[in-house]
Parts: C-alpha cells; structure tokens; sequence
C-alpha cells in the first residue's frame, strides 16, 4: 500500500516538475521576444501572439500525458486547444480572412481531441464513434465550403470525370 502511494507521489511531483519546467521556458521565451520587440528587431503585436494562451496550453497537456500515460483525460482538451490554436495562430498571419473557408475546424476540433485520445490512450467504441462524428461533420462543411472557391469549383469537377474515364476506361479493357 505504502508502494503505490510513493508511485502516485512520484508521478504528481513529475508533473508538477513538467508544468514548472514549461512555464519557466515559457516565461523566458517571451521575455527573450519581448526584448527582441523593445529594441525593434522584430515587431511583435498582441494580434500575432495571443494564439500562444491557447497553443501553450495545449502543449502543456499533451506533455503531462506523454509524461505521465494515466492523464489520457489531458489529451481531449490538449487536442482542441492545439486545434485552435494553430487555426487562430495561421489567422494571425493571414488578417483572419482564411477563416471564410477554414470555420469548420471549429466543428472539427472536439472530434480531433476524441480520436486522439482513441488511438494514443483509450480505444473505446463510443470514443471513436464521439470523435469521427464532429469530425466527418467538420471536413463535409470543408469540402463544400472549399467547392465554392474557384479553384476548387474547377478542380473537383476535373477530378470527378478523370475518375469517371479511369472507370470507364476499365470496364471496356476488361470486356476485351
């Protein structure tokens, strides 16, 4: 009994030395970048960092699980939050006009954090079943929000009767 309660010790001390460890990189790292855009050499706008509170995060619970595997729980909120992150950080550099075509990995994200914590953690039906739903939802709306985009409204068509020949080609090669 006395075992199990220093391994659980030891495990939370661990994670509480990764969440230290992070947050003092953390505070350096923009302390550093801080400075960088103090003296000018970069220009570095609240606009293009606040992502960072979201991604950080983020990374902060797909390390505790790396680090510890009984945290599975870190890897659904891990996922959306990286999700959003990156989406809200490429956004940043793109005036948010990109988010026309890229909302649907709003639906996405929660089905992104579900399937990992499926195949890293937790293969459980309802798990998979919770995940691929918000995530087919999300990539449908994609595809057809992408199918508006001229280059898309061109391409898929191309695509679609370049597969039909293939088909076609195939059942006259195989009758022969």
């Amino acid at each position: 009994m006395e075992e199990k309660t220093s391994t659980h010790h030891y495990s939370a001390e661990s994670s509480k030395r990764s969440l230290a460890l992070v947050f003092a990189v953390s505070l350096i790292v923009l302390g550093f970048f801080g400075l960088l855009g103090a003296f000018q050499i970069i220009v570095i706008t609240w606009e293009k960092v606040w992502p960072l509170f979201l991604l950080v995060p983020g990374l902060i619970f797909e390390i505790s699980y790396f680090r510890n595997k009984k945290l599975s729980g870190l890897l659904v909120p891990g996922g959306i939050l990286i999700t959003l992150g990156l989406l809200f950080f490429f956004c940043s550099f793109t005036n948010y006009g990109i988010l026309e075509y890229l909302w649907p990995i709003f639906i996405m994200a929660p089905g992104i954090g579900l399937l990992q914590m499926y195949f890293l953690a937790l293969p459980a039906k309802g798990l998979f079943i919770g995940g691929i739903i918000p995530f087919s939802i999300g990539a449908l709306f994609m595809f057809f929000t992408l199918l508006q985009h001229t280059f898309f409204s061109i391409a898929f068509p191309v695509v679609l009767i370049g597969i039909g020949l293939y088909f076609l080609y195939r059942f006259f090669v195989s009758k022969t």
